[in-house]
């Protein structure tokens, strides 16, 4: 089963999937409805399914956000909204990978799909590992570099509190964290998204990617 999110919806992203995908295609109101779902309900409604796989855009809200279950598996493309018509094409792709190739295989995994890697997360660890074309090959560790930590601090000022301050969530790692502040920053910035967000945005996606800073 794939669920599709609900931001997905009226674009028939499903006729053209169910082209090649045999299982049944859902949006994510079909799994309560005549109610609301909210974000935090979505990994309850999931544990429910046979084996789904959930795809979304909205890696703000779900990627390294969302827990790792072996009863479902996540996929966030990195892709904006004007883009989502390559969601079919791409997910075909991601899903003729050995290691996501089946159900079982799919299970417990969180993956990100941007333009140049695939990075997931798993029920076995909260280490990044990225996808070769046969294999999953641990993400590098990125050394802090000042041109990064100049870009945190330039838009920190954006930020209504001084978050980077913050204790460490319990049981996350301290780089966890620090990935968790840059998303707050690009979430807070009151920029137009045309300038300096999107770039903010692709520079962040990569040091997601590798845990840096």
């Amino acid at each position: 089963m794939l669920v599709l999110d609900e931001q997905l919806l009226g674009r028939n992203l499903h006729t053209e999937i169910a082209r090649w995908y045999p299982g049944a295609i859902i949006y994510v109101p079909a799994l309560r409805p005549n109610s609301i779902i909210k974000d935090d309900a979505l990994p309850a409604l999931l544990r429910e399914q046979n084996q789904p796989t959930f795809v979304t855009i909205n890696e703000t809200d779900f990627w390294q956000r969302i827990p790792a279950n072996a009863n479902y598996c996540v996929v966030c493309f990195a892709l904006t909204d004007a883009r989502v018509r390559e969601i079919p094409q791409r997910l075909r792709a991601l899903l003729e990978h050995p290691l996501l190739k089946t159900k079982a295989a799919r299970m417990g995994k969180i993956v990100r799909v941007a333009d140049r890697e695939i990075v997931y997360y798993s029920v076995q660890t909260r280490a990044l590992a990225r996808l070769d074309n046969e294999r999953a090959i641990t993400a590098p560790i990125a050394p802090a570099s000042p041109a990064r930590i100049h870009l945190l601090a330039a838009l920190s000022k954006y930020l209504p509190h001084p978050t980077p301050r913050a204790k460490p969530r319990a049981n996350f790692p301290p780089r966890v964290r620090r990935v968790d502040v840059a998303r707050q920053i690009l979430g807070a910035a009151p920029l137009p998204r045309h300038t300096i967000v999107p770039r903010a945005q692709n520079h962040f996606a990569y040091l997601q990617m590798c845990d840096g800073l």
